[in-house]
């Protein structure tokens, strides 16, 4: 936006012009080309932001959609890890040992016979 300078005369004959006004005047100025310039800055900014605001969404859909494939991969492989022959008709033969643990708690004592001990 550009403005004009003119001397201009208000009632009672004074003339406005002076060093002051035109001071004043380029500040104006000035003050509207900067205003320009941010606005178009801004504009600039927010076609950026957009872009990159669609581009994180597309993100979103597509990790959204492999994580729901990856949930049900899981549960599928989970269900198949968790058959035995008590419910599916696998051979009792196939299942897994599970080994039970000792319950016991250790004495802090050596295996074998202890010193002292009389055989009897």
């Amino acid at each position: 936006m550009r403005l004009l300078w003119y001397n201009f005369t208000i009632k009672g004959g004074e003339k406005l012009g002076g060093n002051y006004e035109k001071n004043m005047f380029r500040h104006l100025q000035e003050t509207l080309e900067k205003v320009d310039k941010l606005t178009k800055d801004i504009a600039v900014m927010k076609i950026e932001h957009k872009n990159e605001m669609d581009s994180l969404n597309l993100k979103i859909v597509t990790l959204s959609k492999e994580n729901q494939s990856l949930k049900a991969e899981n549960q599928k492989l989970k269900d198949i890890i968790n058959k035995n022959s008590s419910n599916s008709s696998k051979p009792p033969s196939s299942d897994v040992f599970v080994k039970i643990q000792n319950s016991r708690e250790k004495s802090g004592k050596r295996p074998g016979g202890q010193p002292g001990h009389k055989a009897g």
